[in-house]
């Protein structure tokens, strides 16, 4: 990999929990005014998670475990880029004189919840196998790997029931575990260019 490369997956760490955290302050304080703000900086989020999945793989060993830990936390991703999408269709229904109840109605109905929300759970599912990954390469920690199972396990404690100061303590906990993981995904690389000269 470039150096360029490796700046990007290693600083993607920090930065998509932090678009998380821009997002979910604009949603706690109320702010209409930023409301697409919030959403695009929320798309750019689930963006920027693949490139920590990627490079949480990698720094796992591309094991088999790490694969398929990785492939169900991206496909949870992109779930959660489709919810983005329809609860952005949803206010613009909304807008147009939809009831907020009709919109429930539709959202809960079954065949839709189980089809383009349920299986957002992916998402935590895959980052949580991932984080016992990196534990049993040796790459983090105990104390590590509790921090950031404690920050995915609040991300969907925060956003099923809709409790938005799980969300920003969650963020804000993704910010300080994930971002932990920027030197030693750099150090990993700066390791392996030296042995491979």
């Amino acid at each position: 990999m470039s150096p360029l490369q490796v700046k990007i997956l290693s600083h993607s760490f920090w930065l998509a929990p932090a678009l998380m955290l821009v997002s979910d302050l604009i949603t706690l304080f109320q702010i209409e005014s930023a409301f697409w703000v919030a959403s695009i900086s929320f798309w750019f989020t689930f963006y920027l998670f693949i490139y920590v999945i990627i490079a949480m793989v990698q720094m796992a060993g591309n094991t088999t475990f790490a694969t398929i830990s990785g492939l169900l936390a991206i496909f949870g991703s992109l779930i959660g880029i489709t919810i983005i999408g329809s609860a952005r269709f949803a206010w613009g229904m909304e807008l147009t004189g939809v009831t907020e109840e009709v919109l429930n109605e539709v959202h809960m109905h079954p065949w839709i919840f189980f089809t383009s929300r349920f299986p957002g759970i992916l998402f935590p599912i895959g980052l949580i196998l991932l984080s016992f990954g990196l534990k049993r390469k040796g790459i983090i920690n105990n104390g590590i790997l509790i921090g950031l199972l404690i920050s995915i396990i609040l991300f969907p404690m925060g956003r099923i029931p809709k409790i938005i100061e799980f969300n920003v303590v969650g963020d804000i906990l993704m910010i300080v575990f994930f971002g932990m993981l920027v030197r030693k995904y750099q150090g990993l690389h700066q390791a392996r260019a030296a042995s491979s000269v």
